[in-house]
C-alpha cells in the first residue's frame, strides 16, 4: 500500500457543512492536523462532524466558540483521527464565509 502525505486548504467555510476530507471505498486517511481559523472580526461557533460508511453523522467538535482572528487546533500534538473507507469529515460555522480550514493527512490506498 502506498502512503502519500498531503495538505488541504479550504477557504471561506460558512453555514453550509463543507467536506474537508473524504475517503472512497479503497482509501483511508490519517488526519494528523486540523486547524480552523476565524477570518472575521466576530465571535462565532464552529463544529466538526464525521460521517461513517453507513451515513451516521456524529460531532467530533460541537458549537465551539472561536474568537475573532484566532485559530483552533482541533487535531494536533500526536493525536490522530482515522477516516476509514467511505468516511467524510465536515466543518460548519454559524457565520457565512467565516473560517479557513487546513487539514494535514496521510492517504493510504
Amino acid at each position: 500500500m502506498a502512503i502519500t502525505f498531503r495538505n488541504s486548504v479550504i477557504q471561506g467555510v460558512g453555514t453550509s457543512s463543507t467536506s474537508v476530507a473524504s475517503t472512497d471505498g479503497v482509501t483511508t486517511l490519517t488526519i494528523m492536523g486540523l486547524s480552523i481559523t476565524n477570518i472575521t472580526n466576530n465571535i462565532l461557533e464552529v463544529s466538526v462532524l464525521l460521517e461513517d460508511e453507513n451515513s451516521n453523522l456524529g460531532y467530533y467538535l460541537k458549537n465551539t466558540i472561536l474568537a475573532p482572528n484566532v485559530s483552533l487546533r482541533v487535531v494536533n500534538g500526536g493525536e490522530r483521527l482515522i477516516l476509514a473507507n467511505n468516511n467524510d469529515l465536515f466543518v460548519v460555522s454559524n457565520v457565512d464565509n467565516s473560517v479557513d480550514v487546513i487539514v494535514s493527512y496521510a492517504e493510504q490506498v
